[in-house]
């Protein structure tokens, strides 16, 4: 898609969008029907809109997120009885409990109430996460707009059980230094960041209030959710970035060499096309030659990959590494590396890419 594209998209959303009084008309309605059936000793004693809706992205328009606290109760199954009871006299059926969640419905709307469990504080969350968001979105001045985006290929892809807190901590990530003021360079670096996630077993994604590591919560069946997401937005982005490709040029260089993270000492692939707006990296190799040479076939394949998709295969494809011999046996170190350059010589001999590598 164009940057247009996405900006038709975000109008798109806007007209459907539930307005901020609306969803605190509908927050209100629900919290005193249940604060007028819930028992005398429990009481809600301040609620907030949750999830996305905390931001002001309410394109979901048939569910509502609310984060409540209670009086202090230190009891937390009474708490969650007497919400269940509440629910059930106020006339909410399909009510379901996970976690620190509840789930129910009436013939219009779904709500998801978080409540307070222990000593931890949904309110109290919400608050210090929207101060932290409008914060890193007085930088990033499309951040809001990002997510709209994000959410509409959420569910355009069908794609379930995102938790919105990674997601915008990830962004949070993404977004450290400077990125262009452009939909597709926020995406561009969300990708990196969904890409080097789902690819690293012992990722560390921070949640900006609380400290904690939310990549711990992610089950590997969640985690191909969050590779469904990576999917839909890299071919969301790949028109904008095919503009940069088509040139009068007759060769094409492709820099393969992994970068170096010289404070864990790991490598990551990574491909850039030499003058031109394409480039990305990901994953976590060790500093060992067969690793080294796992991330530059990595590299290389992917670089090879925007060639093909993007119907450059005419152009001479230089690939560059400081490594010798990228295309040679001596890349054939390990079971894997075999596979992956076997994969190589038969992307280039199907398309019949003329290619040569330099220092």
């Amino acid at each position: 898609m164009t940057e247009k594209e996405f900006k038709k998209i975000i109008t798109d959303i806007d007209n459907v969008s539930l307005n901020k009084q609306k969803v605190t008309e509908l927050t209100n309605n629900v919290i005193e029907k249940i604060n007028n059936n819930l028992h005398q000793q429990i009481k809600i004693k301040e609620y907030v809109p949750s999830s996305y809706m905390a931001i002001g992205i309410n394109y979901n328009t048939d569910v509502i997120y609310i984060a409540v606290d209670v009086v202090d109760i230190k009891n937390n199954q009474l708490i969650f009885n007497a919400f269940e009871n509440a629910l059930i006299f106020c006339g909410y059926t399909k009510i379901e409990r996970t976690l620190n969640v509840i789930k129910f419905s009436d013939e219009e709307l779904t709500y998801i109430l978080e409540l307070r469990v222990d000593e931890v504080s949904p309110v109290e969350y919400i608050k210090s996460f929207v101060k932290k968001f409008d914060e890193v979105a007085s930088k990033y001045t499309l951040l809001q707009n990002a997510l709209k985006l994000i959410n509409f290929f959420e569910k355009d892809e069908d794609i379930k059980d995102l938790d919105y807190k990674v997601i915008i901590n990830l962004l949070f990530k993404s977004l450290e230094g400077d990125v262009e003021n452009k939909y597709y360079k926020y995406l561009n670096v969300l990708i990196k960041s969904l890409d080097d996630m789902s690819n690293n077993k012992k990722y560390v994604l921070l949640d900006a209030v609380t400290n904690t590591n939310l990549f711990e919560a992610i089950s590997e069946v969640k985690l191909n959710e969050y590779r469904k997401l990576r999917k839909a937005l890299s071919k969301a982005v790949q028109t904008e970035s095919e503009k940069t490709l088509v040139d009068s040029k007759v060769e094409i260089v492709i820099d393969v060499n992994p970068i170096f993270d010289s404070v864990n000492k790991t490598f990551s692939w990574s491909y850039e096309l030499v003058d031109k707006d394409v480039k990305n990296s990901g994953g976590i190799y060790l500093n060992n030659e067969t690793e080294y040479q796992t991330a530059v076939l990595k590299g290389i394949f992917k670089g090879l990959k925007v060639i093909v998709d993007n119907n450059l295969t005419k152009k001479k494809i230089i690939l560059k590494c400081d490594y010798d011999g990228i295309l040679s046996d001596k890349m054939k170190s390990s079971d894997e590396n075999k596979s992956r350059m076997k994969t190589i010589n038969s992307l280039i001999e199907k398309h019949s890419l003329k290619v040569t590598c330099i220092k």
